[in-house]
């Protein structure tokens, strides 16, 4: 998404918090069907939508940066001590 590229990927764990509203999500890991049901969905997109998704993805990815995430780290485990 960083790259602006289409994301797929299973709807589990932090990854629709991380994905929003821009990522194509599939539900059962094991079933490989639903993967490409799930890619051929994206691929099948029209170049205006496919535009559309990629400039949100970008929007999406500035929600989740390392150096602030260090910083809130910080803050819990400084709270945590008080």
């Amino acid at each position: 998404m960083a790259n602006g590229a289409l994301v797929v990927t299973s709807n589990v764990s932090s990854l629709p918090e991380v994905g929003g509203d821009v990522a194509f999500y599939f539900d059962n890991v094991l079933d490989e069907k639903e993967l490409a049901r799930t890619i051929m969905e994206t691929i099948c997109l029209d170049k205006e939508k496919k535009q559309e998704i990629i400039k949100n993805g970008l929007k999406q990815v500035e929600k989740f940066d390392w150096n602030k995430c260090a910083e809130e780290t910080i803050t819990v485990i400084k709270r945590s001590k008080t």
